[in-house]
This record gives C-alpha cells, sequence and structure tokens, in this order.
C-alpha cells in the first residue's frame, strides 16, 4: 500500500513539474495536487491485490478529506 501511495504521489509530482516547465501552467493550490493524487491512487487500485483494494480505497478517501481542509494561502 505504501508503495502505492507513494508512486502515486511522485508521479503526481512529476506532472506538475511537467505542467509548470513546460506546459507553462501557474501553480494554483495545494488542493488541486491532493485531488490529482487521489484520483490517480483510485484509479491505480486495480493494481492492488484484492485484499488491500478496500485499504487503498480508505486512504484515497483520507487524501480527499486532507484535500478539502487545505486553505492556500494560509492564513
Amino acid at each position: 500500500m505504501l508503495n502505492v501511495i507513494t508512486s502515486v504521489a511522485c508521479w503526481s509530482l512529476w506532472k506538475l513539474r511537467n505542467d509548470l516547465c513546460f506546459q507553462k501552467l501557474g501553480w494554483q493550490i495545494m488542493e488541486i495536487l491532493l485531488h490529482k493524487v487521489a484520483a490517480m491512487a483510485q484509479s491505480w487500485t486495480i493494481l492492488c491485490k484484492i485484499e488491500y483494494q478496500p485499504i487503498l480505497k480508505e486512504k484515497v478517501a483520507e487524501i480527499q478529506g486532507r484535500a478539502s481542509m487545505v486553505m492556500w494561502p494560509p492564513s
């Protein structure tokens, strides 16, 4: 589980870096990055063993919950 979530986070950061460097997109908010991580992790659920899929779904829900709590810029 840790490998999947770590890989998803690294891949999402890499894609964000590419968007910033090559697509000239500006940084928006952290919430978007966390939602992208959650969406990608959800799509990677099929790569996990059956017994680990519910745990990954719980972690995806946790990431989505944390994304909604992010306030940017911090007050």
